[in-house]
């Protein structure tokens, strides 16, 4: 295995919201970071047509309760909350170490809204040989 192919089969890309129109608030699937080290990157992209939308990351020990918004010391800066404009992208990165082990995404919406956008996590797999 070449060095290239190697770390591209350790680098991972995983939906945490797959792109759809909503119109709603949407709470995404929790995602298992336990097999992932180092830094991830959450991406968020899209368009809005009307109303707005307010992401945010939380995170739970267990996957299914406790979620709470993750500390701001694990993400490279606060998503910023998109009320203006059309097509919209934004890219933080994620110290897997200082989050709980579940993540999801939360994107809330309000006044009327009407968005078409998804959200996605990077991150590198751990090395087991």
């Amino acid at each position: 295995m070449t060095s290239a192919a190697f770390n591209a089969a350790l680098v991972d890309r995983v939906a945490l919201a797959p792109v759809a129109a909503r119109t709603s608030t949407l709470t995404g699937a929790a995602l298992d970071l336990l097999l992932y080290d180092g830094l991830g990157e959450i991406v968020l992209h899209g368009l809005r047509t009307t109303g707005d939308l307010t992401p945010t990351i939380e995170d739970s020990a267990d996957g299914s309760t406790g979620f709470a918004v993750i500390a701001t010391s694990a993400l490279s800066s606060a998503f910023t909350a998109i009320t203006t404009g059309t097509d919209f992208i934004q890219a933080r990165t994620l110290d897997v170490a200082i989050v709980k082990r579940f993540i999801r995404f939360i994107g809330t919406a309000a006044n009327t809204p009407s968005h078409t956008y998804g959200a996605t996590f990077g991150g590198m797999k751990k090395y087991r040989p």
